[in-house]
């Protein structure tokens, strides 16, 4: 044993790897810690040797063939085992690119930033799916979903064709029985968010394997939206054929959640044409109460005179607006003489309606009224 594995193995905590233990199912039969300094764990008909003191002379000869074991009983390679031991405990979300591209490990540097790109997306659609499911999202903002992709960390990528890896940070369980039969609701929101990320992978994979499109539009209760499929398209290689394997190693703080898939392939074949699903499900949606906060830039009414509705173009200001840079409002007589005032001093409206898509554009109808809010960037400027 060289020198740097044995400090890698000293450094695994004793705990990690107890909390990994009960997550997988093994049971602790025996505890030996005051007079051996160890845990006993068994599952099935193999029984495993936990030291607890990295003092002790022989902790990580002991360690490592713990480790051996597992990583035996897991399919998985020791050196893997040991980095997810040593990390922060986490989902982890891995992302293989597989093809002849990356045979030697490594990827085009463009595909590269499809796949970071795409992962960013993936998980605040999910996220904006666990919180309210829609067909389609025109401004992943929510506060719970940005930060939740704010604690995201990037693993040390691993190779096998090229394979990135992505920490999602979960509470442990505390108060409750390793393996509880908890709802959705009480599940800590980072877990119900790779949850349903992976079971919504599943499904996209179900439905693109019989080679079909259509029942995709109608499954956003499934967390299908025009957001994710956009993404999945968007992770699509440029350097020839290929697939991606999205799997799951689920954190070692918490029972992994029962009957979901830990993988998912998707062929190239079944990723070319989300785009046009996304589109249709954009089209389709009209969210209620679409608050919106922006700046005015275009005015056009008929005549000068006053009394007389009129239509306006805002820009919306803040988060990620994706393609809604532009929403067309028809105006009242009293909120277009508001808007028409915001426009000469530069100032922000906010108004709430119902936003609409009808082809290209974004329209807000049912607006009665405008608003003059205090303007963001200038308090961010204070």
């Amino acid at each position: 044993m060289n020198h740097d594995l044995r400090a890698q193995l000293r450094a695994v905590s004793p705990q990690a790897v107890r909390e990994h233990l009960l997550s997988k199912g093994w049971a602790l039969t025996q505890d030996l810690s005051e007079r051996f300094g160890v845990l006993l764990f068994s599952k099935d008909d193999l029984t495993l040797d936990l030291p607890l003191d990295p003092e002790l002379a022989d902790f990580a000869r002991r360690m490592l063939e713990l480790l051996e074991s597992l990583a035996a009983s897991e399919a998985v390679s020791v050196p893997q085992l040991l980095g997810e031991l040593s990390g922060p405990a986490g989902d982890v979300l891995s992302v293989r690119v597989i093809s002849e591209a990356t045979a030697g490990g490594t990827l085009p540097l463009v595909d590269a930033l499809r796949v970071r790109e795409g992962v960013k997306n993936l998980v605040l659609a999910a996220a904006h799916s666990a919180l309210s499911p829609q067909p389609f999202f025109p401004r992943m903002t929510r506060v719970e979903a940005v930060n939740l992709l704010n604690s995201v960390h990037e693993g040390q990528t691993q190779r096998g064709s090229f394979i990135a890896r992505f920490i999602v940070p979960v509470a442990p369980s505390v108060g409750v029985p390793l393996f509880p039969e908890l709802p959705d609701a009480e599940l800590p929101f980072p877990r119900r968010v790779t949850t349903r990320l992976m079971q919504t992978l599943e499904s996209v994979r179900r439905v693109r394997a019989r080679g079909e499109y259509d029942p995709l539009i109608g499954m956003s209760g499934e967390g299908v939206s025009a957001n994710l499929l956009t993404a999945l398209e968007g992770m699509s290689l440029t350097s020839g054929p290929g697939a991606l394997e999205l799997s799951m190693r689920w954190s070692r703080n918490r029972a992994a959640p029962p009957g979901v898939l830990g993988a998912v392939k998707l062929s190239q074949d079944a990723l070319t044409g989300l785009g046009a699903v996304a589109n249709e499900l954009k089209g389709q949606a009209a969210l209620q109460n679409f608050d919106v906060i922006g700046y005015v830039s275009h005015l056009t009414r008929q005549g000068e005179d006053p009394t007389v509705p009129g239509d306006a173009v805002i820009v919306p200001i803040g988060g990620e607006l994706g393609e809604l840079s532009r929403i067309h409002v028809n105006l009242p007589p009293d909120a277009y003489q508001v808007a028409l005032e915001a426009h000469k001093t530069g100032r922000v409206v906010r108004a709430v309606g119902m936003l609409v898509r009808r082809g290209r554009r974004w329209s807000l109808s049912g607006v009665s009224s405008l608003e003059l809010p205090p303007d963001p960037n200038e308090s961010s400027a204070d």
